[in-house]
């Protein structure tokens, strides 16, 4: 199967609730869904892949039982997925990500001369490249459920606003970046904007996996304050998996190996404030609406 992150942008015309449930294990037309679910599914099937997981679709949205069963999920399907696509491009599910982008997105004047590898007759390589394109300013990125789904993805096709990007845990690239001519390394744009995923499958540095993971997911936005922690807990989850009982409990965001240091958090001059309602403690990072 394949598994859509994607920004929901605000309620969705189409979800799977108690009342639709019966109905919609019969067969959704495809005509009734949003553009973004919509191309992932045209996506999907071009792939050749027969199922996708879309949580919108695959949740009971308004039974809670159910969404926590499902939450809890969420590491098996983003980790056993065929291929995660992430449609980075779309600020709502509305918008879509399969759309035709202007040519001077995909070319530009030559980059780079590749050092000669032969002796004379010498021959190089004049490589066709565009600059590092940075994808954090896409949609997706300001979203906070979407971190984890990127984390826990071992493949990854990423639509994003100005190019084609994908991953997997050998090697990544784009439709913008030079081709390999012959073991010179993956081009620097395969990953210029550092928000690849994290490589959780080593065991040293988890807790630097952690702090990178909380700098991240804090500048990201959630439309229900109640998902801070549920959010981001299928990496803490899978931290703990590797770690085997190295970092400790696990407290509201914060690792018992952590402390007391941990509890020195503090916002960002980007600015942010205190969550209205109660999401964690007061002393944990994630009762904070604001990066820290």
């Amino acid at each position: 199967w394949c598994a859509l992150s994607y920004c929901w942008g605000g309620p969705q015309p189409v979800t799977t609730t108690r009342a639709t449930y019966d109905a919609h294990l019969s067969g959704i037309p495809l005509a009734s869904l949003p553009a973004t679910l919509r191309d992932a599914i045209t996506t999907t099937a071009l792939l050749g892949i027969p199922y996708i997981w879309i949580d919108a679709l695959c949740i009971i949205q308004d039974d809670e039982r159910d969404k926590a069963v499902e939450i809890a999920r969420m590491p098996a399907v983003y980790e056993r997925a065929r291929v995660t696509l992430a449609a980075s491009s779309a600020a709502a599910c509305a918008d879509g990500f399969l759309a035709e982008r202007a040519w001077h997105a995909l070319c530009t004047e030559p980059q780079e001369q590749q050092p000669p590898q032969q002796a004379p007759p010498r021959l190089g390589a004049v490589i066709l490249s565009r600059q590092p394109y940075r994808t954090g300013t896409d949609p997706i990125n300001a979203r906070g459920w979407t971190l984890q789904e990127r984390v826990l993805s071992p493949r990854l096709r990423e639509f994003a606003t100005a190019q084609v990007r994908w991953r997997c845990a050998e090697a990544a690239g784009s439709d913008g970046a030079a081709l390999d001519t012959g073991g010179r390394g993956r081009s620097d744009d395969a990953d210029a904007d550092g928000t690849g995923a994290v490589r959780l499958d080593r065991e040293e540095a988890l807790l630097q996996v952690w702090d990178g993971v909380v700098w991240e997911y804090s500048k990201r936005k959630l439309t229900v304050p109640g998902d801070k922690l549920p959010a981001v807990s299928s990496v803490a989850t899978r931290l703990s998996e590797l770690a085997n009982g190295v970092l400790g409990r696990y407290y509201a965001g914060i690792w018992e190996a952590t402390l007391p240091h941990a509890l020195l958090w503090h916002p960002t001059p980007d600015g942010g404030k205190r969550f209205a309602e109660y999401v964690a403690p007061s002393w944990s990072w994630a009762s904070y609406d604001g990066p820290v």
